[in-house]
């Protein structure tokens, strides 16, 4: 049983602890996406309490980007074998994501109250705003520029 289950994973991520790292980090990233697109349609709602400038155009900016970003950065995180162009385009996502949520948190805050659903996981499961969110975006964002700093390309 034990072997099985270290067969599938490959046999650098033995050899190398930040393949782990970048794996625990994309389990962040698919939660985090996986719960915002369950209740999709509720999540322009969710963005909307930001209170952001632009109206329904930075809403739906908004509400496409996050869940995108998110499902973007998975191939780099997860050690996909992809092409220069998709690896860099990944990698760029695993760090907007934390951006965007930084800038988000940040932008709630201020503008709007603490009563407001922060999106981090949807709608799906309404997490309050607060300046929790900026302290777990500001670690997210942390976390991934150590992945990306340290993450080697699998051969």
């Amino acid at each position: 049983m034990k072997q099985q289950i270290i067969d599938i994973f490959p046999p650098e991520f033995y050899k190398n602890a930040a393949y782990w790292r970048a794996f625990t980090l994309a389990c962040v990233y698919l939660v985090m996406a996986v719960t915002q697109l369950f209740s999709y349609e509720d999540f322009g709602e969710v963005v909307a309490g930001y209170g952001f400038a632009g109206g329904q155009v930075t809403v739906v900016v908004m509400a496409a980007l996050l869940p995108l970003f998110e499902v973007l950065a998975l191939p780099y995180l997860l050690s996909m074998k992809l092409s220069m162009r998709a690896r860099r385009t990944s990698k760029i996502a695993v760090l907007c994501v934390p951006c965007l949520w930084l800038l988000v948190a940040l932008v709630a805050n201020v503008v709007a109250s603490d009563g407001i659903n922060s999106g981090l996981l949807g709608a799906t499961i309404p997490t309050m705003n607060g300046w929790w969110l900026v302290a777990f975006a500001a670690l997210l964002l942390w976390s991934a520029v150590l992945v990306v700093r340290e993450l080697p390309k699998r051969k």
